[in-house]
């Protein structure tokens, strides 16, 4: 008996664990590697997906809103900043889809590699697997079964060779069969990837002929409100009126903030309302920002810049507008150019919901999260909320507070 034997270790044993070790190993070591890369790729592909169609539902609302006030050119300025948010939408798309192209690109190279490799393992299997039949199949004519049994040295080393093939010839069968089985589930998953490129590179297409088209209607705008310009004087006396409009809304907004004590309507609720920055709900679905917050250079007037103490909010006719907090409404009035307005108090903040055509609220009601406080106004077929956030007596950037 060979030393090898004495130890506890077979023939068997001793090619088992060299193949395993020289070529088994590496590849379940690459193999394990490769799956694992699959599974953070389809995390991330499916995060990429979610952000894509959150995308694809702001652009059509942005489009709805677009078809309600196509025909109608006193509202082109604030088409025109609708307009370029869908532009800069679309390109943000255009973004999304090809990172999961690039994604699912090195999927499918990963993919065709680890199959590469698979291949090459059944082709030695088989060269293996045929050795030793012809191994056993020699070793069986050659030698004659009744000379073995005369001896027990023969019949010993006949049982460790025939029992040494056997097992190898299992091993090597179970194997090739579960290299198969993979390769099938990896040529399934190749295909897929396959299936889901060519169906990204249509949606690219797509996009890209509908970001080619906004963009001419972008133009088409432009040269509309060149026109616009003409008429310079009526423009700028229509630009003072709003101004005088926003000055005394500051004003109104600050009387209503400095007589809450006064008129002991403040709200006595512990508020948490710094806890929801950058999560806020909107105050309306649906919308989109025609206005942005701040000064800002006029769209049709180079030398002019203009001044807004909140954003104005496009949303879909008749919209109904929502509390981003709770609060105690301090304030419902009219106010000139901003139609009807809500003040809540939320302790310290305050919330302004201008521009609505009634409200459902009045003043010292205790408002709710979410609750519905008045219906938005429509003037030349369009409705926009104009939303202001205070502290105290500072205005705030509500696009810093609204989530998205």
């Amino acid at each position: 008996m060979t030393e090898a034997v004495k130890k506890g270790r077979s023939p068997l044993n001793l090619i088992i664990q060299k193949l395993t070790l020289k070529k088994i190993s590496s590849f379940l070591f690459l193999t394990l590697i490769l799956l694992g890369s699959f599974k953070a790729n389809a995390q991330t592909r499916e995060d990429l997906e979610k952000r894509r169609f959150e995308i694809i539902q702001q652009i059509d609302d942005t489009n709805e809103l677009l078809n309600l006030t196509a025909k109608n050119k006193k509202v082109l300025i604030s088409d025109l900043a609708i307009i370029d948010t869908q532009i800069n939408n679309r390109k943000k798309l255009l973004e999304q889809i090809q990172k999961e192209i690039d994604l699912i690109d090195r999927d499918i190279s990963i993919n065709d590699s680890l199959r590469s490799e698979k291949v090459i393992r059944i082709d030695s299997l088989k060269d293996q697997y045929h050795i030793v039949l012809r191994a056993v199949y020699r070793e069986r004519t050659l030698h004659n079964p009744l000379v073995a049994l005369l001896s027990a040295k023969s019949v010993s080393s006949s049982f460790l060779k025939a029992n040494f093939y056997n097992r190898l010839k299992q091993y090597v069968g179970e194997k090739l069969k579960v290299i198969n089985d993979e390769q099938y589930l990896l040529d399934q998953k190749i295909a897929n990837l396959n299936d889901d490129k060519d169906q990204k590179r249509e949606v690219l297409q797509q996009v890209e002929k509908q970001s080619a088209l906004l963009a001419n209607e972008q133009a088409r705008q432009k040269v509309m409100i060149a026109s616009i310009q003409e008429d310079e004087s009526t423009l700028k006396k229509t630009l003072d009126e709003q101004k005088k409009d926003r000055e005394q809304m500051n004003v109104q907004i600050e009387n209503v903030i400095k007589s809450k004590f006064t008129e002991g309507i403040a709200s006595t609720t512990v508020s948490n309302f710094e806890s929801l920055k950058g999560k806020m709900a909107w105050p309306v679905n649906g919308g989109v920002v025609s206005s942005k917050y701040g000064k800002q250079q006029h769209p049709t007037m180079k030398n002019l810049t203009i001044s807004n103490n909140g954003i104005d909010i496009r949303a879909p006719l008749n919209a109904q507008v929502s509390a981003v907090f709770e609060g105690k409404v301090v304030s419902v009035s009219q106010m000139s150019g901003f139609g009807t307005t809500v003040i809540i108090d939320h302790n310290q903040y305050y919330t302004v919901y201008s521009k609505l055509q009634t409200a459902t609220v009045s003043k010292g009601d205790e408002i709710k999260i979410g609750q519905n406080i008045g219906v938005l106004a429509v003037n030349d077929d369009s409705s926009e909320l104009h939303f202001e956030i205070w502290n105290e007596n500072k205005t705030q950037n509500p696009m810093s507070w609204l989530k998205g």
